[in-house]
């Protein structure tokens, strides 16, 4: 083709031999990127088109995985390299040189496929339930930047042509420092992801928190990387795998595994309030159901240990307090409300008394973990206790307001 070609351009249109050669060489370009587009164009609208009827009309879905990264699309690109390969021979002296470039492309085409191809293996992993405690996806960032590291070494060599094991040694010795430097985050970011997987601290699905990042959410993504936290805002927070090893953060999900969440609020109680329930109040307060029973139980206690005749003066004799009684009604009210988990803790003390008031302090677990549930649980229940406070004569500490002073100048 070329002495063809070459030879009716110098003798019949008499161009000289440099001129001869150079319009071969542009002739035989034009018709080799020709075919190349149309294989191509051809793969792609008819090949690829059949690919996908097929995969889309399978019962299972891990075909369509790949599909969707596009693998399939990447595999094309095999074809017209296949051709031109086939047709490099026709550039005679350099046939090698574009051997050699087709060789690189075939390389950065194959560390494509091999990319999505992870991904879609990804994809499907992700898809089972036990996935979420246990994500691949930095592992598989690893195994590209491993795939990556070869392709690069085999183009090295194939370009130099030499087999030389000191020379491939030196190179190796050469781009460890080069990949450290430029994969600190990654292999940092590797190191922890294993930490993370095989203590199981973190997985996708956790709620976790970390004041630092302002991160308080839950975790939609981990990577080689970077962790990915969708906060309770919406918004996102990415934050160096490593990181989650080197300091501290709250994981919620033994909480949610758990199937309660904990209630710790106090109630701030006037002290000036506080005293002794006469007998007419106790009777008042019998009529509440809930609190019949401790309330006759304390009653014939505190009567036996008043018949003591070394107990005469009126101070040293017991008496039932508001302040106990109405301890009694919060401890008996959250065991039988519907909403707390009675097997778990639960208590209601009194703290230490400071210049804000007593404080009375409601500690148990709700059975609904869910956020928004739980502080309709929560303030449920203190309505309730802020309602009935009146009802044993106590009053709940509030710092005075301009309002209490102009009522006092009045």
């Amino acid at each position: 083709m070329f002495d063809l070609i070459t030879g009716y351009l110098e003798k019949t249109l008499g161009v000289s031999e440099e001129i001869s050669i150079l319009t071969y060489y542009l002739f035989l370009t034009v018709i080799v990127l020709f075919l190349a587009f149309i294989s191509n164009w051809i793969g792609k609208k008819v090949i690829l088109k059949a690919v996908s009827k097929l995969v889309f009309k399978t019962k299972t879905t891990k075909d369509e995985a790949f599909y969707k990264r596009k693998v399939f699309h990447m595999v094309i690109h095999y074809i017209p390299l296949v051709i031109v390969y086939l047709l490099s021979g026709l550039y005679m002296d350099y046939a090698d040189f574009v051997r050699k470039g087709l060789l690189l492309i075939l390389l950065v085409v194959t560390v494509m496929v091999i990319s999505r191809s992870l991904d879609a293996f990804n994809d499907i992993y992700m898809e089972h339930e036990f996935a979420k405690g246990m994500p691949i996806k930095g592992l598989l960032q690893i195994l590209k930047i491993i795939v990556v590291i070869f392709v690069v070494l085999v183009g090295w060599v194939s370009i130099n042509d030499t087999g030389n094991a000191l020379a491939i040694l030196g190179s190796l010795g050469g781009m460890s420092a080069v990949v450290l430097l430029i994969f600190r985050d990654s292999i940092l970011g590797f190191v922890a992801g294993i930490q993370l997987s095989m203590n199981h601290l973190l997985s996708i699905g956790d709620w976790i928190e970390m004041p630092k990042y302002q991160a308080d959410g839950e975790v939609v993504d981990v990577s080689l990387t970077k962790i990915s936290v969708r906060n309770w805002d919406k918004t996102i927070s990415h934050i160096p795998a490593y990181k989650f090893i080197e300091e501290s953060f709250v994981n919620w999900d033994g909480m949610s595994k758990s199937g309660g969440r904990r209630i710790k609020r106090n109630i701030l109680i006037d002290v000036n309030s506080i005293g002794f329930l006469s007998e007419e109040d106790i009777k008042d307060l019998k009529n509440i159901h809930i609190l019949q029973d401790y309330l006759e139980t304390k009653t014939k206690e505190i009567s036996v240990y008043n018949e003591d005749d070394l107990i005469r003066h009126q101070v040293s004799r017991r008496r039932l307090t508001n302040i106990g009684t109405f301890r009694a009604y919060i401890e008996v009210y959250l065991k039988n409300h519907p909403r707390v988990k009675t097997q778990d803790t639960l208590l209601v003390r009194q703290l230490e008394a400071s210049g804000t008031g007593l404080p009375i302090q409601v500690y148990c677990f709700t059975n609904d973990t869910r956020w928004t549930y739980y502080e309709g649980i929560q303030s449920d229940i203190f309505d309730h206790l802020y309602a009935v406070l009146p009802s044993f004569g106590l009053k709940p500490y509030q710092a005075p307001t301009g309002q209490d002073f102009r009522s006092l100048s009045e």
